[in-house]
């Protein structure tokens, strides 16, 4: 019998470990959005508005086999997760990879529509003001 893996957050390392494991085990993946998020090409989308349909995948279209819930966990003990309406997922092993707190859209169309809008403020923009700190300049330093 396969063991349960609960993966709790769908950000880089829960979409990792659920694309990995999918094949391996009997995967559950908990995340409060439908969608995967590439968070390095987040600033390419905003100016580039077919971009933004490249870096937002709906979660199904790389997790094929397996549970995806779509809830955020509310409770946690040692052999089960709660979520928002009291439903139990047990697990043999169970993944915390809910990374930081932002708020954002819950489905893949509502982020991608956030995308065009900040596109168009770009694009109406009389000027934009480009400031850059941290590893970036202390490389152009020589640092």
């Amino acid at each position: 019998m396969e063991k349960k893996v609960v993966i709790i957050g769908g950000g880089v390392a829960g979409a990792v470990l659920v694309k990995t494991l999918q094949n391996h085990a009997d995967v559950t993946l908990i995340d409060s959005k439908e969608y995967f998020e590439i968070p390095w090409a987040t600033l390419r989308a905003m100016v580039e508005q077919s971009f933004a349909e490249r870096i937002v995948v709906n979660h199904r279209d790389y997790f094929k086999k397996g549970n995806l819930v779509t809830s955020s966990a509310v409770n946690i003990t040692e052999t089960e997760v709660f979520i928002e309406d009291s439903s139990q997922i047990p697990y043999d092993f169970l993944v915390i990879a809910t990374g930081h707190k932002e708020p954002v859209s819950k489905t893949r169309t509502e982020r991608v529509d956030h995308y065009k809008a900040e596109n168009e403020k770009i694009k109406s923009a009389s000027s934009i003001l480009i400031v850059v700190g941290g590893l970036l300049v202390w490389n152009l330093l020589g640092k």
